[in-house]
């Protein structure tokens, strides 16, 4: 074990690592069972606002239509899902990484919005 390091510490990441990560685990998870369970539902009555519409945006569908697995599926797009006729439902790992790439996207959106409204100052 390298000097200054112990069990503990290692642990601890663990846990802080499964904090951050658990929450997002579980808006997938719910996101999943609602594009099965109600696929037709329009996505901005059950994901939030801003989610639904960066993904129409993204995905050139009309924010006010998008359904819940048209949402679904456009994360899933930006996580590498290429949605053919053969190909099965989206995996975990390519959601993941498109819900990483969307929040990237909304992290942007909230940055620029900050920084415009300090160049008015």
């Amino acid at each position: 074990m390298p000097y200054g390091r112990t069990r503990d510490s290692g642990l601890r990441g663990v846990a802080n690592v499964a904090g951050h990560h658990c929450p997002i685990a579980v808006r997938l998870l719910q996101l999943r069972v609602l594009s099965r369970q109600c696929p037709d539902e329009l996505a901005r009555a059950v994901i939030p606002t801003d989610i639904v519409l960066v993904v129409a945006h993204l995905s050139g569908h009309p924010a006010k239509t998008m359904t819940v697995q048209q949402c679904w599926h456009g994360i899933a797009r930006h996580g590498g899902y290429l949605g053919r006729k053969g190909d099965g439902p989206p995996g975990w790992k390519t959601l993941w990484l498109g819900w990483m790439y969307i929040q990237n996207v909304l992290q942007g959106m909230q940055l620029a919005s900050l920084l415009s409204n300090q160049l008015d100052l």
